[in-house]
């Protein structure tokens, strides 16, 4: 995965510098894109700081989910653009065991994240493609229950990572523009979650839980698939 950032970053700058492409003057510069996503998948790493390697690997897997958010970008010359977005990511899956009891296990997290772009040589003036690579601070939240009962947060640790991304823009009008893009990254934040009570009694059958806090390590480690719209001033 290192590899293939570094490579990206360096056809970025090699796109930069050999092939620059002037846009029309009179285009906004700035725009606002708020977006939809979908995130193919993550997990839930539960006893990350663990001496046995096998607990220490031990995941709760996370299906595809959508999440929804906003950017803000700003072209600052032709061929180059510089995006800021937020976004906002919520995830969670429930089992029941042979007991019909529900144990529910996700998170919620926010996303920040800059990424610089560069239009590649073969767009042209309607239809672009862009490829950029940039960072982000993330921050999450385990939200695990038993029976209802839910582990209160104790601590979450921001975490910062990499990203990559692919895009393609559509210009509708000069002031609208439909923008897809793919985006790479594997951000993984740590956790710290309590229940309030030390048991719970569900179907006739008592549950012991955790008062003192436990660790978790959430990790957004799938492919993000985002369409958006483009107001442009």
């Amino acid at each position: 995965m290192r590899r293939a950032i570094r490579y990206v970053h360096s056809l970025i700058l090699l796109f930069a510098v050999l092939f620059p492409i002037r846009l029309d003057a009179q285009e906004p510069p700035f725009s606002i894109k708020p977006f939809i996503s979908i995130v193919s998948s993550a997990k839930i790493y539960t006893s990350p700081f663990s001496l046995d390697i096998e607990e220490r690997n031990t995941t709760i897997d996370l299906d595809a989910f959508a999440t929804y958010g906003a950017a803000l970008s700003w072209a600052f010359s032709g061929e180059s653009r510089l995006e800021i977005s937020a976004e906002y990511l919520e995830t969670a899956m429930s089992r029941y065991d042979n007991n019909k009891t529900e144990i529910r296990d996700g998170f919620r997290a926010a996303a920040l994240e800059i990424c610089p772009q560069f239009i590649l040589p073969f767009s042209s003036r309607r239809f672009r493609l862009c490829i950029g690579g940039g960072a982000g601070i993330y921050i999450a939240v385990r939200r695990s229950s038993i029976a209802g009962i839910q582990a209160k947060a104790d601590r979450s640790h921001p975490s910062m990572g990499i990203l990559v991304s692919f895009g393609a823009e559509y210009v509708l009008s000069r002031h609208l523009a439909v923008n897809g893009e793919v985006r790479y990254r594997d951000p993984q934040i740590d956790t710290r979650n309590a229940f309030p009570q030390s048991n719970v009694l569900s179907n006739g059958i008592l549950y012991p839980l955790e008062q003192r806090p436990f660790d978790a390590r959430v990790n957004i480690d799938g492919t993000v698939y985002r369409l958006a719209i483009a107001y442009r001033f």
